[in-house]
């Protein structure tokens, strides 16, 4: 996530693979963000067998309007991590 300003309320990261759904919280008030403009999260799926060109969405929700902004992915043929940018304060390619 990026474009994190001082007035950034909580927001919650969800990340759907397949059948499996994860949270993730920032809370504008944890000592290890404070200050950044942006944040990374690593967010596993052991267990989960992902092939090539699966889809994965990546959405955030803002606990101030409590609306979705996604992003959607296809898993790489590569043998690393996705990677997804979601802009905090703009608006994202996609509608939730």
């Amino acid at each position: 996530m990026y474009g994190i300003s001082k007035s950034t309320k909580d927001i919650v990261t969800l990340v759907n693979v397949g059948d499996q759904l994860k949270l993730k919280l920032f809370n504008e008030k944890n000592p290890e963000s404070q200050g950044l403009n942006k944040v990374s999260y690593t967010i596993t799926f052991p267990n989960l067998a992902v092939n090539d060109g699966e889809p994965y969405k990546v959405c955030i929700m803002s606990t101030d309007n409590f609306k979705l902004k996604c992003e959607n992915g296809k898993n790489s043929p590569l043998d690393r991590p996705e990677f997804v940018d979601i802009n905090v304060a703009g608006k994202s390619s996609e509608k939730g």
